[in-house]
């Protein structure tokens, strides 16, 4: 009677003889490359883990631009395109651009109590207090730049979630889930 072990202890061993595949050493191929588009193309193939929340990333991809309306019907169009967002060159299904600062949305995270996500199984922070968006909800493409969203104009509640980062040792906004309208 062959048991678990006996029964994939030949696929494992030949496993394991399989040639390691080289990492691809970006600053090697792009030897005069920006450290941010090295760090976009690491972004796009790598198959690791996500890096941790930046501050910056954070404003560039969420915070909404103001010097434009957010009332534009095209809005979510052009700044997904300007921003790039997108997960490895896929289209995202819904994005929010929050029209605040970014040291409001840090705030609420190390001031408001924990409340449920949207999907019940992560904890989220909810804001006290009103604030103006923007949801991109996805209504054609599946890789950019072909990716078409509608605009929906939200004043709401903001619903986002919060992770540590060791290096400044606080709480930095790292998604937001939903914006509640009261």
């Amino acid at each position: 009677m062959r048991t678990l072990v006996t029964k994939y202890l030949l696929p494992l061993l030949l496993l394991l003889l399989l040639p390691v595949q080289p990492q691809t050493h970006w600053k090697e191929r792009f030897p005069g490359a920006t450290e941010d588009f090295l760090d976009y193309l690491e972004d796009i193939y790598s198959s690791g883990p996500t890096r941790p929340p930046t501050k910056a990333k954070f404003i560039e991809k969420v915070i909404a631009n103001k010097q434009r309306k957010i009332t534009d019907g095209d809005y979510c169009n052009d700044e997904i395109k300007y921003k790039n967002v997108h997960y490895k060159l896929g289209c995202v299904q819904s994005h929010y651009f929050i029209n605040t600062t970014y040291e409001v949305l840090q705030n609420v995270c190390t001031t408001h109590p924990e409340v449920p996500c949207k999907n019940g199984i992560r904890r989220c922070r909810a804001s006290s207090f009103l604030i103006k968006a923007v949801y991109c909800m996805l209504t054609s493409g599946t890789r950019m730049p072909e990716c078409y969203y509608d605009s929906f104009e939200r004043n709401g509640y903001v619903l986002m979630t919060c992770r540590w980062h060791n290096e400044t040792r606080e709480f930095l906004p790292d998604h937001i889930q939903d914006v509640i309208q009261p």
